[in-house]
């Protein structure tokens, strides 16, 4: 019998080494990238070159970058209905901020994965 068990777990083993082949594909991947920011990337990207003028705040609104609009418990449309106008140029000021940290963190990636795909390694990035 343990003959037997040891006889199905060598056929099992053959069959995990089999899928463990190193590729031979020209371009191999070298990450499990998650692919929506991998997409998020390339589209923030296409936008910088598209647009190279426009501010950083501006391409996260055409490159549909998501940040949090709520500061300090409330967002720019909240303050406006109690005419806080003072509230709202902070809150404004800091979604600002936000989007440009976004922006150009996305440009900073990306910028890592062209320079690594140019070695023929993609995707990969060393920092953030």
């Amino acid at each position: 019998m343990l003959d037997e068990v040891r006889g199905l777990l060598t056929a099992l083993q053959a069959d995990n080494d089999q899928d463990r082949v190193i590729s031979d594909a020209r371009y191999p991947v070298e990450t499990n990238p998650l692919l929506t920011g991998l997409h998020q990337h390339l589209v923030v990207w296409d936008m910088k070159q598209l647009n190279p003028l426009a501010s950083d705040a501006d391409l996260a609104d055409l490159s549909d970058v998501r940040v949090n609009h709520v500061v300090n418990g409330s967002t720019a449309e909240q303050a406006r209905v109690r005419f806080d106008d003072r509230e709202v140029a902070m809150i404004t000021s800091e979604v600002k901020r936000r989007k440009t940290q976004a922006v150009q963190r996305h440009i900073r990636i990306a910028e890592q994965y062209i320079e690594h795909a140019g070695a023929g390694r993609f995707p990969l990035r060393l920092v953030r």
